[in-house]
């Protein structure tokens, strides 16, 4: 997956539009925090501004991997299901919001979007034995409401297709255009700043290039007088000691 720059944001709508409130949600699922969601979506749509459609399964591997990151105990204990609920039409998907948001939350990170049982204790703060508990009375109830009882295959794909629902409950999500907005105004001030530090650059090159060639020339100036200096004085000692050594010309016939 390539990173872009320089895109229309146009481009970036095109490409995340239809994929930005699943994302956001799973985000907030792990945050707990719908700020921390939304900064974390605009950095990866900032890095990957126009990802194919191969592409966001990585996205989402990052989202999740960054929301882990960034969760607090403080955004654990405050978190909500605070979307709407009228898309929720399975009747296992309504059980689990039935379940204290803890327990529901558990069942969502675990099979919409696959998080470990350890990641969902750092998320959630309880502990292994808890969460597989939850976990496993999931999967009882998945079996007792699957219509062809065909085993624990069947209950596990029920469950995941239940838990993916919650997710479009999860919370509503920002507001898309004033989000891309936000983005759009990042993007000038990179391309501002870059613009300066072109500019800049030159005039840095060229201001070093000159400090060069004068200090070049100025060694130059000074290796010659320094050879003159040194060449003078034994010039003029050597026909001083010539003058002063010759015998006295016998002009007498």
């Amino acid at each position: 997956m390539k990173k872009n720059t320089n895109v229309s944001i146009r481009l970036i709508e095109s490409a995340y539009k239809s994929k930005f409130k699943y994302l956001f949600s799973c985000a907030y699922l792990i945050t707990g925090n719908e700020r921390a969601a939304e900064s974390i979506l605009m950095k990866e749509m900032l890095s990957h501004p126009m990802p194919e459609e191969k592409d966001f399964e990585a996205i989402l591997e990052n989202i999740k991997y960054n929301s882990i990151k960034s969760v607090s105990k403080e955004d654990a204990a405050l978190f909500s299901f605070s979307g709407d609920m009228t898309g929720i039409t399975s009747p296992l998907s309504e059980w689990i919001l039935t379940l204290d948001e803890k327990k529901a939350r558990t069942i969502v990170l675990r099979y919409a979007l696959d998080l470990s049982v350890k990641e969902i204790s750092a998320v959630t703060g309880d502990s292994a034995e808890k969460i597989k508990a939850i976990l496993e009375r999931a999967k009882v109830r998945a079996f007792s409401q699957s219509k062809d009882h065909k085993g624990r295959k069947s209950s596990i794909s029920l469950i995941r297709k239940a838990a993916s629902e919650v997710i479009e409950s999860a919370c509503f999500p920002p507001d898309f255009n004033a989000l891309l907005r936000s983005i759009e105004r990042i993007i000038e001030d990179k391309n501002a700043s870059s613009q300066r530090s072109f500019s800049v650059k030159p005039v840095i090159s060229w201001l070093i290039t000159g400090i060069l060639m004068v200090f070049i020339t100025l060694v130059i100036w000074m290796s010659v007088v320094l050879i003159d200096y040194l060449r003078v004085p034994k010039n003029v000692t050597g026909n001083t000691a010539s003058v002063y050594n010759q015998s006295p010309t016998n002009t007498e016939g």
